[in-house]
């Protein structure tokens, strides 16, 4: 709830900002193209972590959130002046700081580090904000698959912090399901600068598919994109 809480917050202080700026400087900044149909190139950071249904599931551990990116392209299918269909393809990293509380004197911290390639299929309502900015929010399924896995495994002396393991726990690592699904929701904007056509937007994802065998614990990210329309 805090991830889509940010969102909303995040959109309308751009858009407010947007505004203002677009309203003083109308010979820097033109309409955004009357057109829904095109292809968007972007990039962004992600912040993602993990999450279970189960309220006993992640007791033992102490999560913490871990930075990645995102990068990749979009087409926009325009339905109608308000409507359109956005399939995507993205590379995404993700995953999750992990610290297992066992109270002993070497603790266990698990870097989760996952590469995806994922396939959003976004339902995209658009409306103008104004006469120099077009406002979108979007929702929709995605699907991925897991196309590398570099999650580590260090040992640490609890009292010292000092590092005794750095490795690739395999065994661990077995037990990551290959593949990914959820839904994902989102908002942002796009306008013409300089004779070129940019968006900004950000959007959560929840995964519906557990990250591994025999546990209910799921991906979950929240991530800031960038981009180029044409």
């Amino acid at each position: 709830m805090k991830y889509i809480q940010f969102i909303v917050i995040l959109i309308i202080i751009i858009t407010c900002e947007n505004l203002a700026i677009y309203g003083q400087s109308e010979t820097l900044v033109e309409p955004p193209k009357q057109s829904l149909t095109s292809v968007t190139l972007k990039a962004g950071p992600i912040r993602s972590d993990i999450y279970s249904f189960e309220k006993d599931e992640l007791d033992d551990v102490s999560i913490e959130s871990r930075s990645g990116f995102s990068a990749g392209m979009s087409l926009c299918l325009g339905i109608s002046q308000v409507f359109a269909i956005q399939p995507e393809i993205m590379y995404s990293i993700k995953g999750a700081k992990a610290l297992k509380l066992d109270g002993g004197t070497i603790r266990e911290y698990y870097d989760l580090e996952l590469h995806y390639v994922e396939i959003p299929i976004l339902f995209k309502f658009v409306a103008p904000i104004g006469g120099t900015v077009r406002g979108n929010i979007y929702f929709g399924p995605f699907g991925a698959v897991n196309i590398e896995n570099k999650s580590r495994l260090h040992r640490v002396i609890a009292e010292t912090n000092t590092v005794v393991a750095d490795e690739v726990p395999t065994e661990f690592n077995d037990r990551f399901i290959p593949f990914d699904a959820g839904g994902m929701l989102g908002g942002g904007m796009s306008f013409r600068l300089l004779g070129t056509e940019l968006m900004i937007d950000a959007r959560c994802s929840l995964s519906a598919v557990s990250l591994t065998k025999g546990d209910e614990v799921h991906n979950r990210t929240f991530s800031l994109m960038i981009g180029i329309t044409f």
